[in-house]
C-alpha cells in the first residue's frame, strides 16, 4: 500500500477537518477575510476587486517562501481520474503544472439532497513554486463568477512549518486556520481591516483574549 507521507503530515498538523467546506466555522483558531465587492458590479469588477484583496492576504501568509503546499479538491460524479481530466487541463491553461511526486486519493461525499447522486472529491496534494500562487488564487475566485479557466472544486494552500492553511473559497472570501493562535495573531493584527465584519466578534474573542 502506498504511503502518503505528505498527507499524514498535513493531517497531523491541521486535523481531519482541514479539507472540509466552511473551514472558519469548523475550527476555533481561524480567520475569515472578505473579498467581495461592497456593491453589485459587473463580473470583471467583482473579480478584480476580489483578486487584489486576495493577493494582499496570500502574499502576507506566504511572503518569502520559495515553495507552497497545495491540495486540490476536484469534484466529479465519478471516481475515475478520467472524470477530472478537463479540470486538469484548465489548471494547465493557467500555468499550473502538477508534478509526478504528487499524492492522490478520493473520497465519496454525501448524497445530494436525497437524489441518487454522489459527489466524489479527488484530492491532489503536492508542493508548488510560489510563482503558481497567482494562478491558484485565480482558479479559486473564477469559479463563482463564470470566468474561465476555472475548476469544479477547491484549492487549499498551506505551509507545514508555519502551520497555516489558507482556503480562498470563492470571490467572497478566504479562510485561514492554524492549530496555534500565535501563528495567526500577527496576520489578525496586520490585516484586521480586511476581516469579515459579520464574523468579527468570534475572531476578536480568540485573538484579543
Amino acid at each position: 500500500m502506498k504511503k502518503f507521507v505528505k498527507r499524514e503530515q498535513f493531517e497531523n498538523i491541521f486535523g481531519e477537518k482541514a479539507l472540509a467546506y466552511g473551514l472558519f466555522y469548523k475550527h476555533n483558531i481561524a480567520l475569515r477575510f472578505e473579498l467581495e465587492l461592497p456593491h453589485k458590479g459587473v463580473f470583471h469588477e467583482e473579480f478584480l476587486y476580489a483578486w487584489e484583496r486576495a493577493q494582499t492576504i496570500i502574499q502576507r501568509v506566504f511572503d518569502s517562501e520559495s515553495r507552497v503546499g497545495v491540495c486540490l479538491a476536484l469534484e466529479s460524479d465519478k471516481k475515475s481520474t478520467f472524470s477530472i481530466r478537463e479540470q486538469i487541463y484548465d489548471l494547465k491553461c493557467t500555468g499550473i503544472t502538477i508534478p509526478k511526486g504528487r499524492e492522490y486519493w478520493f473520497v465519496l461525499g454525501e448524497e445530494d439532497e436525497g437524489n441518487e447522486y454522489y459527489l466524489y472529491r479527488h484530492f491532489i496534494l503536492y508542493d508548488a513554486p510560489c510563482k503558481d500562487l497567482k494562478s491558484l488564487v485565480w482558479i479559486s475566485l473564477a469559479k463563482s463568477l463564470g470566468i474561465r479557466p476555472d475548476i469544479n472544486g477547491e484549492v487549499y494552500l498551506f505551509d507545514l512549518e508555519k502551520q497555516i492553511l489558507a482556503h480562498p473559497y470563492d470571490n467572497r472570501g478566504i479562510d485561514l486556520i492554524s492549530p496555534n493562535v500565535d501563528k495567526l495573531n500577527p496576520i489578525y493584527q496586520d490585516l484586521n481591516h480586511l476581516l469579515f465584519d459579520y464574523d468579527r466578534e468570534k475572531m476578536d474573542r480568540v485573538f484579543k483574549a
